[in-house]
């Protein structure tokens, strides 16, 4: 049987389980001599044709593991990125090439390459309108800032007890990238990274996507403000203001318009988010409607290390959860907002809906939040007046904004509990962490339990 040749294709290569893995510690898939994998590939498939495992891989292409050796060249295996020695690559190879490397090497994975985007980019179901950030400026035309919006307004109502502000916190932000040279994020924004591959490893500022999206563009920098701007800058402070963030920017340029991240990107922040020693990750990003085995183990991964991922829940205007905050391991949180709380725009007025809070009728679900049995909790997500780039402050809504909001609040009560946040970093610490969370939520009796899960964290 001859293979027929085929084109290359993206996948990602991942250790057998996790993000870390003795399997993956070659050089950029080369041994000492310089022969890539794909080379050592055909040679244990020419040498071991009869192992089960090489049998088992290629049987259902139904010919040989020699023949598959014999069609393979170093041609058709091209590593794109490996940030982690240890960790996951970004390969280009043909069918054969992956037929081979799957059969040699059943300590890999090899996943599609997928795409992640903002929340409500992408329509959720044919016919309905796509709920885009309804990013508008929150000043007047004097300058000053609207700062009663429900953020505001839900933590002027809340005693955290003995908290530190976010001190000794770290969180770690996978977005479109950070303005932090905005006033109020200065001395809030540690570090600035970038995992996509060919990019500069420190490139974690804003993305660019032209000037047509300058909305979408200082999403990252909205988020960041939500969890960390630091107060006496114009504009509201953060929940855990004196918390520190870590950038990374996992969604590339492109100066015709949005573009969305892919998941080698997300899953490598992950990783260096687990080993910059973040307490806390938040993912205001949602993906495809298949699990990516590869997010959803970076997920496990970090709870496992006690750094608890937070999720949006989707804005697919009812729609179930989304991925990531569909899996297990992730806090999902969907979107609330409340009457008086912010200015009687036509881009806020739109999202207000008729399922109400009885424990206050002037709170609502969002009319753009996904909800369903994964959420856990909701959060602020309307009208939400944060910091965006070029030092200035804007209305965003979503549950990219409700997200933050459960991790700014995670920050502040981890600041003032060393009992946990001294914890070694397991599955325990994270648990502990959650329970924190679910200790203080407040039930709102919206109409479905699906809403809101177990309330808000405030």
């Amino acid at each position: 049987m001859v293979i027929q040749k085929s084109k290359k294709k993206r996948y990602a290569v991942l250790p057998a389980a996790g993000i870390f893995g003795k399997a993956m510690q070659s050089a950029v898939f080369r041994d000492g001599h310089g022969k890539s994998l794909v080379h050592i590939a055909a040679h244990q498939l020419q040498t071991f044709d009869g192992f089960a495992t090489a049998n088992t891989v290629v049987a259902g292409a139904g010919m040989a593991a020699t023949e598959i050796a014999d069609a393979i060249s170093e041609a058709d295996f091209e590593v794109i990125s490996q940030r982690f020695a240890d960790g996951p690559a970004m390969v280009r190879m043909t069918d054969a090439a992956k037929l081979a490397l799957a059969a040699s090497n059943p300590g890999f994975r090899i996943v599609a390459i997928t795409r992640y985007n903002l929340p409500g980019f992408k329509r959720a179901k044919k016919g309905q309108p796509a709920a885009l950030p309804s990013a508008v400026t929150a000043a007047d035309a004097n300058g000053v800032v609207f700062v009663a919006d429900a953020k505001q307004h839900f933590l002027g109502g809340a005693n955290f007890g003995n908290h530190q502000n976010g001190r000794d916190v770290i969180v770690g932000l996978i977005d479109n990238g950070v303005d932090n040279t905005h006033p109020a994020l200065v001395d809030a924004v540690a570090l600035l990274r970038c995992y996509i591959p060919g990019v500069n490893e420190n490139a974690g500022g804003p993305v660019n996507w032209g000037p047509l999206n300058n909305d979408r563009a200082g999403h990252g920098t909205h988020v960041a403000g939500i969890i960390a701007a630091r107060p006496g800058h114009n504009g509201p402070a953060g929940i855990a203001p004196e918390a520190h963030i870590i950038s990374y920017r996992v969604f590339p340029d492109d100066a015709t318009g949005v573009k969305g991240a892919e998941n080698l990107p997300i899953i490598d922040s992950i990783r260096a988010a687990i080993e910059d020693q973040c307490h806390i990750i938040n993912l205001s990003l949602e993906g495809p409607s298949l699990k990516d085995d590869g997010v959803r183990t970076a997920i496990a991964d970090a709870w496992n290390q006690g750094v608890v991922c937070i999720a949006a829940a989707g804005n697919g205007f009812g729609a179930p959860v989304s991925y990531p905050a569909q899996l297990p391991p992730c806090v999902a949180v969907s979107a609330i907002g409340r009457d008086g709380a912010f200015p009687n725009f036509p881009e806020l007025q739109q999202y207000v809906s008729n399922q109400r809070s009885t424990v206050d009728p002037a709170v609502f679900l969002a009319s753009f939040s996904n909800f369903g049995p994964r959420v856990q909790f909701t959060a602020p997500g309307h009208g939400v007046v944060s910091t965006f780039p070029g030092g200035e402050w804007w209305f965003n809504s979503g549950t990219s904004m409700a997200a933050p909001f459960v991790a700014g609040v995670l920050a502040l009560l981890l600041s003032g509990n060393n009992n946990v946040l001294n914890m070694v970093g397991n599955a325990e610490r994270s648990t502990a962490m959650l329970h924190m969370l679910i200790a203080r939520a407040k039930r709102l009796n919206l109409p479905q339990v699906a809403h809101e899960g177990y309330g808000l964290p405030a």
